[in-house]
């Protein structure tokens, strides 16, 4: 008997749920490397998970992770995207973010209050999808980030499925942003020629970041300084790329060099250092800023220039460190986030 077309998708989604209904035990705890909502942060037998084991190893805690995570749970980790709206000379204009933020659920707007209260909506939509990444790179009393950073995390490990802490972010190029010890501009510690001073300067930074929470810093940058009109000349080392990568190195070695306090023994950095911009970044072919600092004119040159000057100093410095920035510009027309040149 012929079935009439308007039946057609019923009859599809029939046959689409019958495997499910019969699956067995579909709503509760599976065995093997699949599991369902009500059972992802713990195993069947009410033990420890492995991802939450601190003397497990890495690659075996990675691995019993990502099966029990969604995909909205991956793409909280790996990237978020939001806007705010910012005064400015008296007009608004859209701030673009890539991660989640501290003054989310803070008041960060006055560095001299130090009132310490949160805005719990706040706090609950900025995990819900920005939970992987927080940005805490802010001048505001230690009492104040400290317990910001804290209700954050204790959110994240306390009233989510999997309890993943967030990696918390700030600066630190010549010096801890939040009210840390500041030092010469990078152009200015790399006129010292001094790989050792240089990465003492590194650890300072990263023994005052470690102690307030922070875990993830935005330095050190390998750019070469070769067009002058870029409004970041006073962040790069120089516009030698064997100069660069020498006090880069020296830089990501003392930034991450040490044991950070309190954690398991398969923790061996104190601090993750972030080389950037990959690649090419500080010779665009002019200077315009957008979005203050964020250069986004595009660099030419070809793959000769490319690889005996641009990335010298990151295969020299960044072997080593825990995270990488791609750069926001393009190279010879290709966006550097979407480049899979090798």
């Amino acid at each position: 008997m012929a079935v009439e077309k308007k039946f057609l998708p019923l009859l599809a989604l029939v046959a689409a749920l019958v495997p499910l209904a019969a699956a067995e035990d579909i709503l509760g705890a599976r065995d093997g490397m699949h599991f369902s909502l009500e059972a992802r942060a713990a195993n069947k037998d009410g033990s420890l998970p492995t991802y939450k084991n601190p003397k497990a190893s890495i690659e075996a805690r990675v691995n019993d992770l990502l099966p029990r995570m969604t995909v909205q749970e991956k793409v909280s980790q790996l990237y978020a995207l939001y806007f705010c709206l910012e005064h400015l000379s008296n007009t608004y204009h859209h701030q673009q973010r890539i991660q989640g933020d501290l003054n989310g659920w803070m008041n960060l707007t006055d560095p001299l209050d130090n009132t310490l209260v949160f805005n719990q909506t706040g706090l609950e939509e900025m995990m819900e999808f920005k939970g992987g990444s927080i940005w805490a790179g802010y001048l505001t009393p230690y009492e104040k980030l400290v317990y910001g950073i804290n209700i954050g995390q204790r959110y994240l490990m306390e009233n989510t499925t999997l309890g993943i802490p967030a990696l918390i972010q700030s600066e630190g190029l010549h010096g801890f942003t939040d009210n840390g010890t500041i030092f010469p501009s990078p152009i200015g510690l790399a006129a010292s020629f001094n790989t050792n001073l240089v990465s003492q300067v590194a650890g300072v930074a990263a023994t005052e970041a470690e102690g307030l929470g922070i875990n993830h810093m935005f330095a050190p940058v390998l750019d070469l300084s070769r067009e002058l009109r870029w409004g970041r000349v006073e962040e790069n080392f120089g516009e030698d790329h064997f100069l660069t990568g020498e006090i880069g190195h020296a830089f990501v070695t003392g930034m991450q060099s040490g044991t950070r306090r309190n954690t398991s023994s398969t923790a061996f950095a104190r601090v993750a250092s972030t080389c950037k911009h990959f690649a090419a970044f500080g010779s665009p072919q002019g200077g315009l800023l957008i979005d203050r600092q964020r250069n986004i004119a595009q660099v030419s040159g070809g793959e000769r220039e490319l690889r005996t000057e641009y990335l010298k100093p990151f295969n020299r410095a960044c072997l080593e460190s825990l995270s990488i920035m791609t750069a926001y510009s393009s190279y010879d027309g290709i966006p550097a986030i979407a480049n899979t040149r090798k």
